[in-house]
């Protein structure tokens, strides 16, 4: 059973890694296996992560890149290019949150929310995927979208709206690129314990979300962990175009 979860032999990529969900998806990922490759905007802030890996036995490697960038995320393509370096598995996990009302979102809110959550993860798609037809290997895509792309909450209009996006682009992916044995598939998280999300919970709107979930709580970073290793490896070889809600039910609220 352990071989149907294993990424021996692998070389997953996670944006967004140097805290987080993204920091949890990167040791996750190295003990199923992988060579592992981390990427954010600072890579001074991947180091030590790096080399505890290394530490570890895992073969990883730091990358800087900003998804927001066309000319960063192609940089950083180039770098691994240069190193032999090709990714197999995709984490397209970086993304931005802010909670602002749709009346004061402004065309700079918006083009934040777009950039990051939307057309970030498509620029590392997109760089990926192209060297996996071009190379004729088959790979895998896992796109961390949002329970807020899926369910109505307020205060969330440009960001609910590029992670629904993000869900739509992931279905329109994987049709595209089923004959090249690429699977393109999302989780899509509801709230987990991290440092940012604990103060959100503590607030008044926090309390009514979590309220609102069928768990009645906020979920464990390690509650991710088999979705995520699901979409990931061959467990999953006969799946791809799905969204897989990871959010304590709360996305069956109101029905």
């Amino acid at each position: 059973m352990s071989a149907l979860f294993s990424l021996q032999q692998r070389t997953a990529m996670v944006t967004g890694a140097s805290d987080g969900l993204g920091a949890r998806f990167v040791q996750v990922l190295a003990q199923a296996g992988a060579r592992v490759v981390l990427a954010a905007r600072r890579q001074d802030a991947l180091e030590l992560q790096v080399q505890q890996l290394r530490s570890q036995g895992v073969e990883a490697y730091a990358v800087a890149m900003d998804v927001s960038s066309p000319a960063s995320v192609e940089a950083a393509f180039q770098r691994l290019d240069a190193m032999g370096v090709r990714i197999d598995v995709l984490i397209n996990n970086a993304g931005q949150a802010r909670s602002i009302s749709w009346l004061d979102t402004s065309e700079a809110d918006w083009q934040a929310m777009l950039e990051v959550n939307l057309l970030g993860a498509d620029r590392v798609a997109r760089a990926v995927c192209s060297r996996l037809v071009k190379a004729g290997e088959p790979g895998r895509v896992v796109n961390i979208a949002s329970v807020l792309g899926i369910t109505q909450q307020p205060f969330t209009a440009a960001y609910g709206t590029a992670k629904a996006a993000l869900l739509q682009l992931t279905r329109k992916m994987a049709v595209e690129l089923a004959a090249h044995q690429i699977q393109v598939n999302a989780i899509a998280p509801g709230l987990f314990h991290t440092a940012m999300v604990d103060a959100y919970v503590q607030s008044g709107s926090g309390k009514k979300y979590v309220a609102a979930t069928l768990s009645k709580r906020a979920g464990n970073l390690d509650e991710l962990d088999g979705a995520l290793l699901f979409l990931a490896s061959a467990a999953s070889a006969y799946v791809t175009g799905v969204v897989i809600p990871v959010d304590g039910g709360n996305h069956l609220r109101g029905l």
